[in-house]
């Protein structure tokens, strides 16, 4: 008879690894409460306040123009708007006309706007029965009457001269600008944004984009490219009396790197030339919370879209609980920014949701909770050995550390004892256990009420800065559009100039 145990479970060789069901051990369960205790951990943490109404800190207004000096008819003024660029066009014609055929003819403004005239009517009357350039020339000369001291080949020489290089083309966008901003003396509001003229690139150029990771426009059109604008409003338009819009800036895009959106706008900031710098609005390419301490820096304020990905977990706990048609806003007290999320409906699906945020240093905010004072803000000390209060036990009043310096020794030592914290060494560690103390305590109660506030507090629509952002930001792409479709009405007014 065997003495061999049965039924009895199989002891594991220590040698051997555990088995996977060893292993295996669950995952911690994610609860709602979690999930608002860890966004309220969070806003008290980084010193958010949650808000309720926004208001805008300054007025914006229409921009002022120079008042026209020393007479003259407007067209008499365009010209001198526009003479820098036109001197730095014939260079470039003239450059070129001097290397073609043994050197040609060069050019003189009058015959510089009758060409430019004519090359704007050819693009605007462009169709498929048009391809032939001789009769695109008649029946420009046919809609438009004979074309003044210009025939067929001195337009095509000039046309084959007009190819500058990417360095001059540059130089022609800052042009353009100093002219458009000089006409101003004052703004309020400044928008920034990226207009791509449509553009369809070759297999060729695909590669090379992918290769040095340069953005693909993706709009068909041979002579797209990619332009920064600024842009604000003036009043005085024929349609709209409010909003006629005024180009401030023209940066393009020619090279790798030559315009990333937020080191452009820097740019922007730091070369403005009126004071004081307006309210700058822009998408999620341009916002950051940098930026905005930049614009801060130099008397301005800002309005921009933001990316998820810039503090993730701020917007997690403003969007907790937060249903469709209402937002949520907090205040950052000492930086002054204020984000707020906005839940709405997709335009696309009725049916699905979607958010939409921004960092603003341009409002202020009525808080929904009373702010945290200044000493129980962020510590510069680490975490002391402080014991844990017992329960019941009288929580220690807001100290700074200005009353604690005026304090001696013996006085600090009893209010370790009182509120149960260790004590220190010399006076600087007493000072910065007590701190501590006062740190911990209030901003566990800051928590509470944030997690009270993200439980059931939002706000309904209208969204004020949400509105305020949706009314601008498209304004200097709708500028662009403008100015391509007033070239028209340009082409008559430059060949009127003589």
């Amino acid at each position: 008879m065997s003495n061999t145990p049965t039924n009895q479970p199989a002891t594991q060789n220590p040698n051997e690894p555990p088995s996977k069901r060893q292993r295996t051990k669950p995952a911690p369960r994610v609860t709602r409460e979690n999930q608002l205790a860890d966004a309220a951990l969070h806003l008290a943490e980084q010193n958010w306040i949650l808000g309720g109404a926004v208001c805008l800190r300054n007025e914006v207004t229409p921009a002022l123009l120079r008042r026209r000096t020393g007479g003259g008819t407007p067209l008499d003024c365009f010209q001198k708007l526009v003479d820098p660029v036109v001197d730095l066009l014939l260079q470039i014609f003239n450059s070129n006309l001097d290397k073609m055929n043994n050197g040609l003819r060069r050019a003189n403004k009058a015959e510089f706007f009758h060409w430019y005239a004519t090359e704007m009517r050819r693009e605007n009357t462009y169709a498929n029965h048009l391809h032939n350039s001789r009769e695109h020339m008649r029946y420009i000369k046919e809609k438009y009457g004979p074309i003044k001291k210009m025939g067929f080949q001195r337009f095509e020489d000039m046309l084959l001269a007009f190819r500058p290089q990417l360095e001059e083309v540059k130089l022609l966008g800052q042009r353009l600008t100093v002219s458009f901003q000089t006409q101003l003396t004052s703004v309020s509001l400044l928008l920034i944004d990226e207009l791509v003229s449509a553009y369809q690139p070759s297999a060729a150029v695909k590669t090379i984009a992918e290769q040095t990771g340069e953005p693909i426009p993706r709009k068909p059109h041979p002579d797209g490219v990619e332009v920064l604008l600024g842009a604000t409003f003036v009043s005085g338009h024929p349609k709209n009396t409010l909003r006629l819009p005024y180009l401030t800036h023209i940066i393009p895009h020619l090279s790798t790197g030559d315009s990333a959106p937020q080191d452009v706008l820097r740019q922007v900031v730091e070369t403005w030339p009126l004071l004081p710098h307006p309210h700058y609005v822009g998408d999620a390419a341009f916002g950051s919370a940098q930026i905005l301490d930049i614009i801060r820096q130099h008397g301005g304020v800002g309005t921009f879209s933001i990316s998820t990905n810039l503090w993730p977990q701020l917007w997690q706990a403003l969007s907790f609980n937060l249903p469709i048609d209402h937002f949520r806003v907090a205040l950052q007290q000492q930086s002054g920014i204020v984000a707020s999320i906005h839940s709405l409906h997709m335009t696309t699906d009725a049916t699905k949701k979607t958010v939409q945020k921004l960092l603003s240093t341009g409002f202020t905010m009525t808080p929904a909770q009373a702010p945290l004072p200044q000493a129980a803000l962020a510590p510069a000390v680490q975490p002391s050995p402080a014991i844990p209060a017992e329960q019941g036990a009288p929580v220690i009043p807001v100290y700074t550390e200005e009353d604690l310096g005026h304090k001696k020794v013996d006085e600090l030592k009893a209010i370790c004892q009182q509120f149960n914290i260790h004590y220190g060494k010399n006076k600087v560690s007493y000072v910065e256990h007590i701190m501590q103390c006062v740190w911990a305590q209030h901003r566990g109660e800051a928590q509470l009420n944030t997690m009270k506030l993200l439980r059931d507090f939002f706000l309904r629509d209208p969204a004020t800065m949400h509105q305020f952002y949706n009314a601008w930001v498209g304004m200097s792409i709708i500028t662009g559009i403008d100015w391509r479709e007033f070239r028209e009405l340009l082409a008559t007014q430059l060949a009127a100039f003589v």
